[in-house]
């Protein structure tokens, strides 16, 4: 168990157990956060929760333990990566971060302004291309970290869990799907008019393999490297798009959001070289402090 999933259990705890609650407070999906729970019960043979009819109603004698120390712990863990962030104030250089377009809009616009004010000694430059070219750069060590969608499928590379969420299906209030109930299959889509990110994307291949992995011939109507665009023609047309969850918080309610089943999950990690010659110290700093600045968000 990592500092992550404990976090989670705690908030769990603190949201009176309900995993809608819960699950949108730390910002990850219902499903993701049900099979955590279910995943650590069965591995450790123990059960933290109570159940009614397949709900939680609360915590066992042991959850009762486990999350108080639990909060301890939690406690004891942001003290330290304060004081990992005092000692460190002493850092200089400069780091190169690779990170995608539609990663960089929808997750890094409040960590970038925050990490500049809070490391005036540290330059932080950002490179913004797909992930493919980003893979390219890691490899021949002209950047010092990228922020990349899991699998990365690279050797020789180290990658550690930013955050886990979801990949949701867009469409607009009108579309016949939006009224149609619960989280929705391939095969009820792929004849749809599918409008979908550019080949420069991960995501976009990662769906092509979702679809090749049911024998599934996707009716894929438009591309484009803009995520502003694809959901005006969701807005526009009676196409539907396929993009990461968190996109949807920056549209109104006219932009209908529908979950996958089985759940598309959308794992963010921060992935480096770890036979880079860059001052190893300095490229752990960020990548904690970029870590660290999602965990807490998540806390809020």
């Amino acid at each position: 168990m990592d500092i992550r999933q404990l976090e989670y259990f705690i908030t769990i705890a603190e949201n009176g157990f309900n995993l809608t609650k819960a699950a949108k407070a730390l910002n990850i999906s219902q499903p993701a956060l049900s099979k955590l729970i279910k995943n650590f019960e069965r591995v450790e043979g123990i059960k933290l929760f109570t159940y009614n009819k397949g709900k939680l109603t609360g915590l066992t004698t042991a959850g009762e333990k486990f999350i108080h120390k639990g909060i301890s712990i939690k406690k004891m863990y942001n003290e330290m990566y304060q004081e990992l962030r005092e000692a460190n104030r002493c850092l200089r250089g400069t780091v190169t971060i690779g990170i995608p377009p539609v990663i960089l809009t929808v997750l890094f616009g409040e960590l970038i302004p925050d990490f500049i004010i809070n490391n005036p000694d540290i330059k932080l430059n950002i490179v913004e291309l797909g992930a493919y070219e980003l893979k390219k750069k890691l490899l021949l060590n002209e950047i010092d970290g990228a922020i990349l969608i899991d699998p990365v499928n690279l050797q020789n590379m180290k990658t550690t869990l930013i955050m886990n969420d979801s990949v949701s299906i867009f469409m607009n209030e009108n579309h016949s799907l939006a009224k149609k109930k619960g989280a929705l299959s391939l095969k009820e889509i792929h004849r749809e008019k599918l409008m979908i990110l550019n080949d420069s994307f991960m995501l976009t291949h990662q769906i092509r393999r979702r679809f090749d992995m049911e024998n599934l011939h996707p009716n894929i109507f438009f591309q484009s490297g803009s995520w502003d665009l694809l959901i005006n023609m969701c807005n526009k047309t009676n196409g539907i798009s396929i993009l990461p969850t968190p996109i949807g918080d920056f549209y109104s309610e006219s932009i209908v959001l529908k979950p996958f089943k089985p759940n598309f999950d959308w794992r963010v990690v921060f992935c480096r070289n770890i036979n880079t010659v860059k001052d190893k110290h300095l490229l752990e700093y960020v990548e904690e402090y970029f870590i660290n600045f999602f965990n807490n968000k998540e806390q809020k």
